[in-house]
């Protein structure tokens, strides 16, 4: 049978919460499409494992974005696969601050502002470490722990925090707060990772009602008189056509959702018409919007403190990997960063603007690593910062270049139009330096091995420092009340459109103050609201 209630197109962090949710109502036939495959690789599942996976097309989508001003570029990985990048990203666990969400309230209505987001959260997260802050969630099905691993050097950067006047959190999600403690991650108790598939779907993926489909890619949505009603999608070169009763969901993700709209001929005319592809439904915001979290990177020789470098080199990451397998336990039960700090320099110390992460050991995107010949042969242990300006003013947007459906869409961000911005991230890398040669840090923090050391700095962040992609991108298919400024309404539905919604990523307003792993399942879990509140 190829008729279904709903399809729902990417089963990323949205898609899986939206298909189990959907899928609970008996009478409803669900139909969830993944362009990937079922992402069964044991470095999937192993907490530690990511970071081998490195840029492999089976388990990441590899995009190329282009700065606008001077044309360099960039790779930006989403996950692909079942689970989407909840299975193959860093598992770093971060809700948002609640006046991220006075805006999407403002644009979107009550739905979208803290009370509500708050409430969504504890019916998702089940979190239980000491110390946990009253607005936490206990009984969900999504496990949240903190990180376990303890070493001279993270009970230094504790104390460093404290002497720049950062509270010391139990709980790093506390809202309202400025502060810095041990991160929290997609880890269950039993050491295993919380991808949305895992968690969600896989429980249930058995259902008679429930058909989930992998390395399917979908080519376009039909759209019959202003109503979505079915998708058009390929398997081994064999093209399929599904029908929706009810409506298609996309939640494909920042970048491919737009994309796929714009191949189904929703979107600007001169995107549409260039692309070779019959316009049938002019919508100009989609694809505009793109924002993402800038994050600077700065590396340090690590002293006194060995204990990652000696778990992660020679004989001992073998015994490692044996011991998870074996018991679900050690160091590869755990992730890289094991501190987070929230921290305000502006006005309001309610609503903090900058993240920071450290990992005492050397890692680094290429972008970081071809930029300094020190990291590329430092085999050597390391302590790595990373610092992501939370509410960034720049802009880019998302585009198709062909009506083909595998090719790569354009990706225009402007990291160095505002100056706001830039003078942001250098207050990122002064704060960075500033931890570093603490009372605290500075036996731990040997010598500046970035791109451009502190020695060579100009002061200005695009120089003294790498300025790249966050992998925390959203808002191309932004919601709003206004169909000028927004591709969905604040009912997820497209403007203009019947039976079809947009529920991931793409569909953020504005950025939230972390990752947005969480904050995507979300709003897969407030769309299957949405929906169902709808069929009483």
């Amino acid at each position: 049978m190829n008729k279904f209630d709903y399809i729902i197109v990417g089963a990323g962090s949205a898609g899986c919460v939206l298909a189990r949710r959907l899928s609970d109502q008996k009478n409803l036939r669900v139909l969830l499409i993944e362009a990937g495959g079922k992402n069964r690789h044991p470095f999937v599942s192993l907490p530690r494992g990511f970071h081998r996976l490195g840029k492999n097309p089976n388990y990441f989508w590899n995009y190329l974005a282009a700065e606008k001003d001077d044309g360099s570029n960039e790779t930006w990985r989403y996950g692909k696969g079942l689970g989407g990048s909840s299975s193959v990203n860093g598992m770093w666990y971060m809700r948002g601050m609640p006046h991220d969400f006075d805006y999407w309230e403002k644009v979107a209505g009550t739905n979208w502002n803290w009370n509500s987001i708050e409430r969504t959260y504890k019916l998702i997260e089940s979190y239980k470490e000491d110390g946990a802050h009253i607005s936490r969630g206990q009984k969900g099905p999504l496990q949240i722990t903190q990180s376990s691993y303890r070493s001279p050097v993270t009970a230094a950067a504790l104390s460093a925090g404290k002497e720049l006047g950062l509270k010391v959190l139990s709980d790093i999600n506390e809202p309202n707060t400025n502060g810095i403690g041990y991160s929290q991650f997609t880890i269950d108790r039993s050491g295993r990772r919380g991808s949305s598939y895992r968690v969600f779907l896989e429980p249930v993926k058995s259902r008679r009602n429930l058909v989930v489909m992998y390395d399917t890619e979908v080519k376009r949505i039909i759209i019959n008189d202003g109503r979505a009603t079915g998708v058009l999608c390929i398997n081994n070169n064999i093209e399929y056509t599904y029908e929706s009763r009810c409506e298609v969901i996309i939640c494909a993700g920042v970048i491919q959702s737009p994309k796929l709209l714009q191949l189904s001929g929703i979107g600007p005319a001169n995107v549409i018409q260039q692309a070779n592809l019959r316009l049938m439904h002019l919508l100009d915001t989609v694809g505009k919007n793109l924002f993402d979290h800038p994050m600077t990177k700065i590396v340090y020789e690590l002293n006194n403190d060995k204990n990652i470098y000696q778990e992660t080199s020679s004989y001992k990451k073998y015994l490692n990997i044996i011991k998870y397998y074996a018991y679900l336990k050690g160091f590869m039960a755990t992730s890289s960063v094991p501190i987070t700090a929230m921290i305000s320099n502006k006005a309001s110390e309610a609503w903090p603007n900058i993240q920071l992460g450290m990992i005492p050991m050397l890692i680094g995107s290429d972008k970081f690593v071809d930029a300094s010949a020190k990291i590329r042969h430092a085999p050597r242990p390391g302590i790595m910062f990373m610092g992501f300006e939370l509410r960034p003013r720049c802009r880019g947007d998302i585009n198709i270049v062909s009506s083909d459906y595998r090719a790569a869409p354009s990706i225009f961000i402007n990291w160095k139009d505002n100056k706001e911005d830039r003078e942001e991230q250098n207050d990122i890398t002064r704060i960075i330096r500033r931890l570093a040669r603490s009372r605290s840090l500075s036996s731990f923090c040997g010598e500046e091995l970035s791109a451009v050391s502190e020695k060579q700095s100009t002061g200005d962040p695009l120089t003294s420092s790498v300025f790249e992609s966050g992998s925390h991108g959203g808002g191309t298919c932004r919601m709003g009340y206004q169909q000028t400024e927004s591709v969905v309404g604040p009912n997820l539905l497209v403007h203009g459109l019947k039976n079809l919604r947009v529920a991931d990523a793409s569909v953020m307003p504005s950025p939230v103050s972390g990752n947005t792993n969480a904050i995507v399942m979300v709003i897969g879990w407030k769309a299957a609201d949405l929906i169902l509140d709808q069929q009483i």
